[in-house]
């Protein structure tokens, strides 16, 4: 018996939930689908209904989803059971904490650096691979949401990526860059202050247009002469 389609529409145009639904189908044990533990290792549903096992996009996740409840030989009782199940945590993660809102889908180095990064990590990612920015941005909301881990130790791992990042993006910052160690009389720091603000610049770039301008005085104009 078919499932009805108004039973799917939670998801069907949500992105990451399409995708976190999809994910733990794709690696569901006969425990996660509502059997017994079995007395020896068993294929799992989702090969033995022999469905899509590297969908590229949303709407292909979601036929992938509808195809596995339709195919799947059980009755409908055990497949709203499941549905149900999926819908109640789903509710959970969703009333929850973003875990990657600095995350931006239009970056690519961004996105590719976090998939690394995750990819590392003792996540459900086996069957994961993203083939552009939008889908590796899914794919690491999928990994974390179906990761099986305690709380504390989800949100620690969210700081410590978000962290991770941070430092990430200040050392490629400071690249091609020398700390400078010295002292400026109280007066002479108060005009550098004066000059940074009429220019609406840092302290730092007010220092460096004025060396750069300088230099160039000094030297060029000597060899011009």
């Amino acid at each position: 018996m078919l499932v009805p389609e108004r039973s799917f529409e939670w998801f069907k145009n949500d992105d990451r939930a399409c995708f976190w639904v999809w994910a733990l189908l794709r690696t569901a044990q006969p425990q996660f689908l509502g059997y017994s533990k079995p007395v020896s290792p068993t294929p799992l549903m989702y090969d033995q209904l022999n469905l899509d096992k590297y969908p590229t996009s949303t709407s292909d996740r979601f036929s992938s989803i509808v195809d596995f409840f339709d195919f799947w030989p059980e009755g409908p009782s055990m497949k709203a059971k499941l549905l149900e199940h999926l819908k109640f945590n789903w509710t959970q993660i969703y009333n929850g904490a973003d875990p990657f809102k600095w995350l931006n889908h239009r970056d690519g180095d961004q996105c590719d650096w976090a998939w690394k990064y995750v990819s590392k990590y003792d996540m459900p990612t086996w069957h994961l691979s993203p083939i552009n920015n939008k889908e590796k941005h899914l794919a690491i909301y999928a990994a974390f949401d179906a990761w099986i881990a305690p709380q504390d130790t989800r949100r620690l791992f969210s700081i410590n990526i978000g962290k991770a990042w941070s430092q990430k993006k200040h050392r490629d910052k400071m690249e091609g860059k020398k700390p400078l160690n010295s002292y400026l009389n109280v007066d002479t720091k108060k005009k550098l202050d004066e000059l940074a603000k009429y220019h609406d610049k840092k302290i730092h770039a007010m220092l460096e247009s004025m060396i750069e301008g300088e230099y160039a005085r000094t030297f060029y104009s000597v060899s011009e002469d």
